[in-house]
């Protein structure tokens, strides 16, 4: 895989990893604060935590790797693809809604990276 490669699986799995901060979320907002609904939902919890654990730490190891390879202000310029993964992970896994702004505003932030890249 190459370094760009790289760089765009580690804004997959970050933006994959936001996705399930927001079930997390969803999730401790929904059992409440008393001790036996956190008791009953403690290995949701921990799958949820584990996953998000996993995943940044898989995010981190892409990264470093793409910083190693890439000059840092080609390296930064795939960050904004994560307005791009982000809401197609929360349209695929959440079912929210991807609006046309959000369309034009991923077809630009392509368009720049791929300037920011070859030029």
């Amino acid at each position: 895989m190459t370094t760009y490669g790289v760089a765009v699986l580690a804004m997959i799995l970050l933006s994959f990893g936001q996705v399930l901060l927001k079930l997390l979320a969803v999730k401790v907002a929904d059992t409440g604060v008393n001790f036996a609904s956190w008791q009953r939902e403690v290995f949701s919890f921990l799958w949820l935590g584990g996953g998000i654990g996993v995943t940044y730490a898989a995010v981190l190891g892409c990264w470093l790797y793409v910083l190693k390879s890439l000059d840092l202000n080609r390296a930064f310029a795939f960050v904004a693809l994560t307005f791009v993964f982000v809401p197609l992970c929360s349209y695929f896994i959440l079912n929210e809604k991807i609006t046309i702004g959000t369309v034009a505003g991923a077809t630009l932030i392509i368009v720049g990276i791929v300037i920011s890249a070859n030029y």
